[in-house]
Formats: C-alpha cells, structure tokens, sequence
C-alpha cells in the first residue's frame, strides 16, 4: 500500500497559513492597544520583511557550499539525486524548518541535514528522512550536543557519568533529602534524556561497572545516577546526517 504523505508539521498548521493568520488580524491588535499593540505590528513587519527572507538565503548559500564540497568528493553526486523521489519534498521541508528557526546554530544544522540526504540516500529511508528533519526541529542544542556525548562513547552511559557525579560527595545537591535540590542542579540533563528517549534516539539498558551511592538509602538523584542509557541505530543516523564525526 502506497504511504500517506505526511505534512510539514503534524502539530501545527501549515506556516504559510500561519503567516497569512496573523497578517490579517495583527492590524486588529494595533486598534484595540495602540500603544504596545502598535510596537508589536511593527515588530512583526519588520521581522516578515526581514529575517524570514534573510534566512531563506542563507540555507540556500550555505547548502551550496556544502553541495561544491560534496560535488568534489563524489562524481557520482548528480545520479543520488536521481535515485531519491523524495528530494523536492525535503527540500521543502528544510527550507520551511530553516525559516521558522530562530537559532542561528540550529539553522545551519538543515542545509548540512539536507546535503548528507543527498550524500548518502541508501543510508536512510525516505520516512526516516522526515523522522530525522523533525528531530532536529524539536531538540534542542543541549539536546543534540547529548546526544553527541553517547555518540562519541561507543557504549551504554550511566546518570552519574552524564552529571559528573561517578564518585560519591561530589556535589552538594546529594546530600539533599529533597528531589528538587537535584533537580535544580541536573534537571535540564534530566529533561534532555526524557526527550532522548521518548524519541528513540536512546535506549533504556544496563551497566554492571561498580556504582556508589552518595547517600545512605535510595534517594531520587542515586536512582537517575545508576540508570544507564546506549544510543539507537536512528540516535546514530541523526548524529551522520547533521555531520558528526564519532571516531574523534
């Protein structure tokens, strides 16, 4: 049975019609407060004017320099684009993603996502592809540069080597008797695993190196500390599609 052509973005309308939305009602908001409603039309037009068209143009240059750079490597560069039927289609998909993006960072990350599509089509199939750009549209830097971490390891991760707590005192937060201490401290890794994982870019698995408790008895922190986590074959095609290297 043939696919379903999925949309840009499953969660959200189209970002053309979101543009034509507020361009028909932002002159409302001015009516209603005139003063800071004013500012914000104004800040909007100038943003319509400028920084969407602006990145656009920049996808668009730095994919060049990537395909030249390509182009030099593969003398076969022009029949991978003919063997993928999807390569309009993600092509319209980065260049959306690109000029919704407001990281200057994340932006460039579309134009190499895109030229590794085209150097490599076997390596992924056209739905992982689309997996792959939506990915990057929903982690975060933090998120990526973690995920970078388990692919440079080659092996499963425990909690206390990601928060740099594998010996027992190193932090103060481990002596608190609640999880928010903890969680004021390492939350943010917290909440990058839980995207991790509920992505299938990590996976729940088990190390048996010795492990030592901070505190007597279990406590929230000791639980996430000996908890082990090992990157996913599709953890290991984002990290290749977005260019890392994983043999430094």
């Amino acid at each position: 049975m043939q696919s379903l052509k999925r949309p840009l973005n499953p969660h959200m309308p189209p970002f053309d019609d979101t543009k034509a939305l507020i361009a028909g009602t932002i002159r409302t908001l001015a009516q209603l407060v005139p003063g800071v409603g004013g500012a914000v039309v104004q800040a909007w037009s100038e943003y319509e004017a400028h920084s969407q068209s602006k990145r656009i143009h920049e996808f668009f240059n730095q994919l060049a320099d990537h395909l030249r750079g390509l182009e030099a490597q593969h003398q076969d560069l022009k029949s991978h684009v003919q063997k993928m039927p999807d390569v309009a289609e993600l092509l319209e998909r980065c260049v959306a993603a690109a000029k919704r993006e407001t990281s200057d960072a994340k932006r460039r990350v579309f134009s190499m996502l895109y030229s590794q599509f085209i150097s490599a089509p076997e390596s992924t199939s056209p739905d992982e592809r689309i997996d792959l750009i939506h990915h990057i549209e929903q982690l975060t830097d933090p998120d990526l540069t973690l995920l970078e971490t388990f692919g440079r390891h080659r092996g499963a991760m425990r909690g206390d080597m990601i928060t740099g707590t594998v010996t027992p005192g190193l932090t103060q937060a481990s002596h608190q008797s609640h999880d928010s201490a903890w969680l004021t401290r390492h939350g943010s890794t917290v909440h990058s695993i839980s995207k991790l994982i509920a992505r299938g870019l990590l996976h729940d698995t088990v190390l048996t190196d010795s492990f030592f408790y901070h505190v007597d008895g279990p406590s929230s922190f000791d639980r996430f500390r000996e908890k082990a986590w090992i990157i996913t074959p599709m953890g290991r095609k984002l990290l290749n599609a977005i260019g890392v290297n994983m043999t430094k």
